[in-house]
């Protein structure tokens, strides 16, 4: 089981929609079963994002964006 992290930044919604397809997620490595950590401020692209990975077949794990990077760092090294 593989662990990745998607820290997303405001984008147009045609480019998230893009993004999160299951053929491109499957192009940046993520298969089904794989954990995907989204950490980013609640929005629609979020949400997009988030039934992108379900889609794919992965994980979703939801991180606060208000998390600091060393706080970020802990849970996914505890993660693996």
């Amino acid at each position: 089981m593989r662990h990745s992290i998607f820290l997303i930044g405001l984008r147009s919604s045609r480019a998230i929609k893009r993004s999160v397809s299951s053929s491109s997620l499957a192009g940046m490595g993520i298969q089904p079963g794989d954990h995907v950590a989204l950490c980013a401020p609640n929005s629609y692209q979020w949400l997009t994002f988030y039934f992108g990975v379900l889609k794919a077949g992965a994980v979703a794990v939801t991180l606060s964006n208000t998390l600091k990077k060393d706080e970020l760092t802990r849970i996914m090294d505890d993660a693996r």
